[in-house]
């Protein structure tokens, strides 16, 4: 069934009440029920591209690891891969140094587009992906630019923000090795993030940007230990990957606490610091909403957008996304998802 489809069905099923009781013939729907995705196609139509970015962006949600076997003596892996995460030496991934000092520029109120461009010039690789952004259709511009202070006018200096971060993330996760399949398929499923926590901020009006660089991030924390497993990997000789499994164990235990080390040396506001480092909890406190952001979008990812997997979440109700506001979220789901097909090009 297309995406297209499948969104228009969302609000044709019924949901039981709050008793678990059937509903009234009358009743309306409030919100989406998850949908059979195994409908009966019309012959000759080909899979929806839509189909396989929601796939995409899943994640470790359970199935098994990919490009690989499965290692023995997963106990062992684990006990060396923690060793390794407790030492005092463990390795954090740095900022690129053109990155850090754009960013730190950006920071002062009085920095101009003419100062960032200059900075960012100098970096050719920077100047490259800043372009190829400024030209996709995403941006939506008349007449291709060339020229990098034209390219940063046009996308302006908070998108800039997100897009240098963006560029070291998308540098940091996918360093290659044995852990290549986990490591894209982490960099997948932070960008689905970064693209869904940025349109439910829209819908609840609140900061968009900051919430974008939160969802991208907020498994950070697991770059170290994927290098870690392949530091282990490559010193016991071993050919293949780790069961999910045992991958899911050592992330549950470390990706938080590490995610918000890498947060503090990368300089990031400390709303984004605390959610990268208690994206699991509970939200509350100081920076609720944007926790509950956070793990809405990290749900929806899961569900491969399935907005009907967000019925009954605490944190949907804590991040004020109410049936409404799931409906305008149904609505822009199709632009999010071409959204983040083109940042995954």
């Amino acid at each position: 069934m297309s995406l297209l489809r499948r969104l228009l069905a969302l609000f044709t099923r019924e949901k039981p009440d709050a008793e678990g009781r059937p509903p009234a013939p009358h009743s309306r729907v409030d919100c989406p029920t998850e949908l059979d995705s195994h409908a009966a196609e019309p012959d000759g139509e080909t899979e929806d591209p839509a189909e396989d970015v929601l796939s995409r962006i899943r994640g470790f949600a359970g199935e098994p690891a990919a490009g690989g076997e499965m290692a023995p003596d997963d106990d062992s892996l684990v006990e060396a891969v923690e060793e390794r995460l407790r030492s005092a030496d463990l390795r954090l991934p740095v900022l690129p140094q053109t990155i850090t000092e754009v960013t730190v520029l950006l920071g002062d109120p009085r920095a101009s587009m003419v100062g960032v461009g200059r900075l960012v010039g100098e970096d050719q690789v920077l100047t490259t992906r800043i372009l190829k952004m400024a030209n996709s259709a995403f941006y939506g511009g008349v007449e291709p630019v060339a020229d990098v202070q034209l390219a940063i006018m046009r996308l302006g200096l908070r998108e800039l923000r997100g897009l240098l971060l963006t560029i070291a993330a998308e540098t940091t996760i996918l360093k290659g090795g044995v852990v290549l399949p986990l490591a894209r398929r982490l960099w997948e499923h932070s960008v689905g993030c970064a693209v869904f926590c940025r349109g439910l901020a829209r819908l609840v009006h609140r900061d968009d940007d900051r919430l974008f660089v939160a969802g991208l991030l907020h498994d950070i924390g697991k770059v170290p230990i994927l290098e870690a497993v392949r530091d282990v990997a490559r010193a016991e000789k071993r050919s293949g990957l780790p069961s999910e499994e045992i991958l899911t164990h050592v992330f549950d235990a470390w990706h938080e606490r590490i995610g918000e080390q890498v947060a503090r040396e990368w300089a990031l506001p400390e709303e984004i610091v605390h959610v990268i480092g208690h994206h699991h909890g509970r939200p509350e406190g100081e920076f609720e909403a944007a926790m509950a952001l956070v793990a809405v979008a990290n749900r929806l990812c899961h569900a491969s957008g399935e907005i009907g997997s967000l019925v009954g979440l605490e944190a949907a109700e804590t991040a004020g996304l109410s049936d409404l506001t799931l409906r305008d979220m149904t609505a822009a789901l199709p632009e999010m998802v071409e959204e983040i097909a083109q940042r995954l090009e």
